[in-house]
């Protein structure tokens, strides 16, 4: 091992000790210096190199306890809930709504709609033997749209 790669290991090993006893130091709990045990997770190199600075780090910390730690740098692949078609995300917005107006824009927003689907439900709402229609007012809920241009839609939940 060449002279810089050895100073960059004990360079780094003097700042991992350095973060640890900074942990242990804000506690002290006797005149001797002691302080409650402290979990530290850390990840170092593979090989030579991790052994070395781990080495390291016990000769300086004797009392150290070094446990495996089953690590995984991308984690387990965690699969989002399919949110549900926007007539069921709707129904289940407007049933966990307090009585009042909402307009189309927040619902559009909450339910992250694109305009084009945001048009299409409203085309929907405007059809009173629709599904979603039906399944609103079975909540209380109706659809009222303002004629005219810049005309504002919104549901209105009963209290």
């Amino acid at each position: 091992m060449n002279l810089r790669e050895h100073m960059l290991r004990r360079q780094l090993s003097a700042s991992i000790i350095q973060a640890i006893n900074r942990i242990c130091c804000r506690h002290v709990t006797d005149d001797h210096g002691g302080c409650p045990p402290a979990d530290v997770f850390i990840v170092l190199p593979s090989g030579e190199r991790g052994e070395d600075i781990l080495g390291a780090i016990r000769r300086e910390m004797p009392r150290l306890q070094v446990v495996d730690w089953p690590f995984d740098p991308d984690g387990p692949k965690v699969h989002r809930q399919k949110a549900g078609t926007p007539h069921e995300r709707l129904l289940t917005f407007m049933e966990n709504r307090a009585p009042g107006r909402t307009s189309m824009q927040v619902i559009a927003r909450e339910l992250s709609l694109r305009p084009s689907a945001k048009k299409e439900l409203q085309k929907n709402l405007r059809n009173e033997n629709h599904r979603t229609t039906l399944g609103l007012r079975a909540r209380g809920v109706t659809y009222v749209a303002s004629k005219g241009r810049g005309g504002k839609s919104e549901l209105v939940k009963a209290a």
